[in-house]
């Protein structure tokens, strides 16, 4: 997800808080064969999201049979022409947005939840919203986030500033500008004492204080040293994650290589990132022993776990 530090630097998602497409590889995208919208989603529970040139969100069949009517609103178009909010259903549930007054309602309450009927399960009264997970989605109301069940009823309360994804029943999430982890009773796994904080995987979460990085356990034992001197760090892909830097102090452009679980840099940092880059949301990860980068002339090519060019077929 966007995990947003106190400095608001957003760290490596694709999309805004809460608009999240989880820090995992992306799925396989089929998408449904239609022509004359904007923007074409990727079929989910059957259905898929699609943008109309007036920016009105609609849900099409796999046959590309309007049905659930272009009456939302999109959000932001972002680089490479993706939706800056998903539209994408999970568990039966989509998120849907109304603007107020013809502006971006955001925290005044215009976001809600449709079902694969286009029924309203949840009123558009919340702010922000997420897909829903194992039951529960994170979402933002006037008073802070926490989460919500498939009926609307209150699971977490609204007492945080961010939370993020929930990996084995334990997300990362923030309050009086620190971080820390809760479980889904809203139970305080770790202390919160962290600069920012990223979701767990393969066991591991990234953790900063103090403008060094490190990484944890699910009991909250530090297993890297918080001493990594990294503007940013990633998660853990068959046991190498990405670590960040600026190229340069005057660029927002960054470059990265990959570190394993020792905390020891295995790829050196030479591949380049910038925010907004597509392959952001994959978060650079290894599957199947490669993972898809991009190079500083921006073509992208895959690499194996040595670093080494190699087909990505």
């Amino acid at each position: 997800m966007a995990f947003v530090t106190k400095n608001n630097l957003v760290l490596f998602s694709s999309i805004a808080l809460l608009m999240m497409s989880q820090n995992v590889q992306a799925d396989t995208c089929t998408k449904p064969r239609v022509k004359g919208y904007e923007y074409v989603g990727c079929l989910h529970d059957g259905l898929a999201g699609v943008v109309t040139k007036d920016n009105k969100v609609g849900f099409v069949n796999q046959s590309g049979k309007l049905v659930i009517p272009s009456i939302y609103d999109a959000e932001s178009m972002g680089e490479g022409g993706e939706v800056s909010g998903t539209h994408d259903f999970s568990e039966g549930l989509v998120s849907v947005h109304k603007s107020i007054n013809g502006s971006d309602g955001g925290m005044q309450g215009s976001y809600g939840y449709i079902d694969t009927k286009g029924k309203v399960v949840i009123p558009l009264t919340l702010g922000y919203t997420a897909k829903f997970s194992n039951g529960l989605a994170i979402v933002q109301n006037e008073n802070g986030t926490g989460a919500i069940d498939k009926t609307g009823k209150t699971i977490i309360p609204f007492q945080y500033t961010d939370i993020g994804d929930f990996v084995d029943g334990i997300a990362p999430a923030s309050k009086n500008e620190k971080y820390g982890f809760i479980d889904k009773n809203n139970k305080a796994v770790t202390p919160f004492i962290y600069d920012s904080a990223k979701s767990f995987k393969e066991g591991l979460a990234g953790v900063q204080k103090n403008n060094r990085w490190g990484y944890i356990d699910k009991t909250g034992k530090v297993i890297i040293p918080i001493s990594l001197h990294y503007e940013h760090v990633g998660q853990f892909s068959e046991g190498l994650a990405p670590v960040y830097a600026y190229v340069s102090t005057n660029d927002d452009n960054m470059k990265f290589g990959y570190i394993d679980r020792l905390g020891k840099l295995a790829i050196p940092l030479k591949f380049s990132h910038f925010y907004g880059d597509k392959l952001e949301k994959e978060e650079y990860q290894f599957k199947n022993g490669k993972a898809k980068v991009m190079d500083f002339k921006g073509q992208t090519f895959c690499i194996n776990k040595q670093g080494a060019k190699i087909t990505c077929k």
